[in-house]
């Protein structure tokens, strides 16, 4: 019988709760390979056992192997004696994989067969799985590619998970490694030795893990006698590696890796060390096993200037209560900073995602059937709301594009998007002569806005599906979308807040027409296309925004209104008309925590980043936009643009001050007019300077650090 291709060892522990979906998510695989799981019961209390010992009697491939609880190292060892797969994979019981994973890392390792092990990324989340908290940044060294493993490990910070790596089998067994018993930070130990001791690798940016946080897990238990424990673990690891390298000496490579890697754990424990209340004789004493250990000063290289300053004040050995004061302070300016821009970094990307907590069992569930309208012109925006869709969505998505004329070079571009994140699409061929009879009263609306009205007859199959417009990031799970109830109305929609008087009938409510959540069987059965145009006929020159307006009549009330965080437009961030002043609450809200941002109007990133939409949803625009085209210069040409469109906006609003009355620079009125316009220009110029600063800075800090698990 061949080996199988993966094993996967999973350390279990008193984990009833978690323990299915971890297995699940192995079991729902889709690749060409087999995959044995190793499930280790560590002695557990409750009913892990039995759930390990049923899913051994229903799945061949499952193998359990109960034992005395003696610790994480001890089972994963266990597993490893036992293994057989061509690869290793470790999976904590409480963590799950993405469905893709296996088929993505078997496409790699079979293109890089010499590699000892894969890197790839991992995402945080909330205990209940809800709530998406993290991203590991992308990494910045060659990926997809065979690496020298040593030299990117002397260069970057990277994750000191072993769940963050497949390992060869054939490489850990020549290496003879194993867990060391009896410490907190084995698994640190494990991948940093591995690291150093692998010659070839691969990386992915590909977020394959999903890291549960939760209380009471091992890394959660935070109390003085835990941290002193895990302090003394540290000195021993150091200690360990340090004494592997020093036959190379001091100036090898090997050694410039192993105190690379053990930096950003110095850092991230001396961070924990000072924020708790343990002892000033402690911290001392470990600061000094540090300089014995030339593992002082701190690395200062972490992207973020607050936290460097942190570091060179600890390794100049300062006082400790002044060093936790500096902390406490720069706690408090970066939490002040966050609350001041109306929410967190884009790093750190907030989403209410129920779905995470769908296991992969459940790979043949239903399609999520989405639909773009895109030309040649507006192709690179609708790749990035396709990838915030795919990279935020773990059910299986179809996209279907709308275009009359999208070029095979373009089509092309499309498809490679499956190389991030995987999806199907369709290219749906659209006449324009269905919709010749529609005149946009717009320059920038184009035909293809007119292209949702024939989603009914263009896809007579579906029952339901989801039309975006190509101007938006979606930053969750869009299944929770799908889900609404729409089956007595039209469509689900959001409501738009432009001012009454600008809409047809200004005593009902209006809504956008760029998120729509479509009833397709109804829609079919009462509309077609020839009766939109009816529509349009009947009320000739009136019809502002033409499209919308055009579904506005035809469903009216008939539509389900939805949350306001479906569709967190331009007029969000305004002031509100005085029609929708009750609903200030709610939109605030929405502002706060925007599950699809629409960059309605002229307000798009790529035209004016320092537009009324705050800085984090622009920040974010433009992370989705280097995943899409990381080798293209695409922030400098656009603030390029921004500033200039701003110098010629500024001259004219000074002439037209001049126009209504040429002697105005002598009447107070006139004077206070151009002081306001000189404040206003400095103040957008002073934001486009620093926002174009820290995304140049966030490009090449983004694939760099922060890789500590």
């Amino acid at each position: 019988m061949d080996a199988p291709f993966f094993s996967v060892i999973i350390p279990v522990y008193n984990v009833e709760r978690y323990l299915a979906c971890a297995v699940d998510s192995v079991l729902g695989q889709d690749f060409s390979g087999d995959a044995e799981i190793i499930l280790v019961d560590d002695g557990s209390t409750d009913s892990s056992g039995k759930i390990c010992d049923d899913y051994a009697a229903r799945y061949p491939q499952v193998k359990v192997f109960h034992k005395n609880n003696a610790g994480q190292a001890i089972a994963r060892n266990v597993g490893l004696k036992v293994a057989e797969g061509e690869y290793i994979v470790f999976l904590d019981s409480d963590d799950w994989l993405e469905r893709d994973a296996f088929r993505v890392f078997q496409e790699a390792l079979l293109k890089h067969s010499k590699a000892d092990l894969l890197g790839f990324l991992f995402q945080k989340v909330s205990e209940n799985g809800n709530t998406l908290l993290y991203r590991t940044p992308l990494w910045r060294c060659p990926v997809e590619s065979s690496v020298n493993v040593l030299e990117i490990a002397s260069k970057l910070d990277l994750s000191m998970s072993v769940c963050a790596y497949v390992y060869k089998h054939e490489f850990l067994a020549h290496e003879q490694l194993s867990f060391v018993e009896g410490i907190l930070q084995e698994d640190a130990e494990f991948a940093i030795h591995a690291l150093l001791l692998a010659k070839e690798g691969v990386f992915l940016n590909y977020h394959g893990y999903n890291y549960r946080t939760r209380a009471g897990s091992t890394m959660e238990c935070k109390g003085v006698a835990h941290l002193r424990k895990r302090f003394e673990d540290y000195l021993f690891i150091f200690g360990s590696l340090k004494e592997n390298v020093k036959k190379f000496g001091e100036n090898s490579i090997q050694y410039l890796a192993m105190r690379r890697q053990c930096g950003q754990l110095v850092f991230a424990f001396a961070w924990e060390l000072y924020s708790k209340p343990i002892p000033a004789s402690d911290v001392r004493k470990f600061l000094a096993a540090l300089k014995e250990m030339n593992l002082l000063p701190l690395p200062c290289n972490l992207g973020s200037r607050i936290y460097s300053l942190w570091a060179w004040f600890v390794s100049r050995k300062l006082p400790v209560f002044f060093v936790r004061l500096l902390q406490r302070s720069l706690s408090w300016y970066t939490g002040r900073r966050q609350k001041g821009r109306g929410m967190d970094h884009p790093q750190e990307i907030k989403s209410e995602n129920p779905q995470l907590v769908r296991t992969a069992a459940g790979a043949n569930e239903e399609k999520l059937q989405l639909f773009l309208a895109s030309n040649e012109d507006f192709f690179e925006h609708a790749c990035i709301t396709i990838l915030s869709v795919v990279c935020n969505t773990c059910s299986p998505v179809h996209i279907n594009i709308l275009t009359s004329n999208l070029s095979p070079n373009v089509q092309n571009q499309l498809v490679l998007l499956n190389k991030i994140r995987p999806f199907s699409i369709d290219f749906i061929h659209v006449d324009e002569n269905m919709f010749k009879d529609f005149t946009s009263k717009i320059k920038r609306i184009g035909k293809a806005a007119f292209y949702r009205l024939a989603i009914a007859g263009l896809r007579p199959d579906l029952k339901k599906a989801i039309y975006l417009d190509s101007d938006m990031i979606i930053r969750t799970d869009i299944r929770t979308l799908w889900e609404e109830d729409i089956q007595d109305v039209y469509a689900g929609v959001v409501e738009d807040l432009i001012p009454r008087e600008q809409i047809l009938f200004p005593n009902e409510r209006y809504f956008n027409a760029g998120v729509l959540l479509l009833n397709l069987e109804r829609i079919r059965r009462d509309f077609s296309i020839e009766r939109f145009v009816e529509i349009d006929r009947e009320n000739p020159g009136i019809l502002r925004y033409q499209d919308q307006d055009i579904l506005n009549i035809a469903w009216s009330g008939r539509v389900k209104y939805l949350d306001f965080r479906w569709n967190v437009g331009a007029a969000c961030f305004m002031k509100l008309p005085q029609e929708h002043r009750s609903k200030e609450a709610e939109i605030k809200r929405a502002c706060m925590d925007a599950r699809i941002v629409h960059f309605t109007g002229m307000h798009k990133p790529w035209i004016y980043p320092a537009s009324e939409f705050p800085e984090a949803y622009v920040y974010e625009y433009f992370k989705y936009w280097q995943i899409f085209e990381p080798n293209k210069r695409i922030v400098a040409p656009i603030f390029q643009r921004a500033c200039l469109l701003m110098w010629r906006n500024h001259i004219l609003d000074i002439l037209r001050v001049f126009k209504r009355n040429p002697f105005g620079l002598f009447l107070a009125e006139q004077r206070a007019v151009i002081l306001r316009l000189n404040r206003d220009f400095c103040h957008t110029m002073k934001r486009l300077r620093r926002m174009r600063e820290k995304l140049c800075l966030s490009k090449k800090r983004d694939l760099s650090t922060d890789h500590i698990n």
